[in-house]
């Protein structure tokens, strides 16, 4: 539920905030951001030659100054700054046909020879 896709990010949030302050996270837009390159259906085969994989946006090798500004998560409310995900639910269905004959058409087949 959106409930608990919120909670399960929240939580991962707390953990991650006891190591590293919020305030130090920059926001990097998704079309530099090497991390959404394989949530796109890139194959690994596709990383090697990728040097934004390897070695991150061309913006971190230059000055912190020309970095993308921070348009996102500000402030001490962070938890609250969450997306919120939407549960997706799929449906499968298997029809398995089973080729054996019954036995009553085994035994119809059996008298046709007769």
């Amino acid at each position: 539920t959106r409930k608990e896709y919120k909670l399960f990010i929240q939580n991962r949030v707390v953990e991650i905030r006891k190591l590293i302050d919020p305030k130090s996270w920059r926001h990097v837009p998704t079309d530099q951001n090497p991390a959404d390159v394989l949530s796109r259906g890139s194959l690994a085969s596709e990383l090697k030659g990728m040097r934004s994989w390897w070695c991150g946006p061309d913006f971190l090798q230059g000055d912190e100054s020309g970095w993308p500004k921070n348009t996102k998560f500000q402030g001490d409310n962070f938890a609250a700054q969450l997306p919120e995900f939407e549960e997706i639910q799929s449906v499968s269905t298997t029809l398995v046909q089973d080729e054996k004959s019954t036995i009553g058409e085994l035994i119809d087949c059996q008298l046709q020879r007769l």
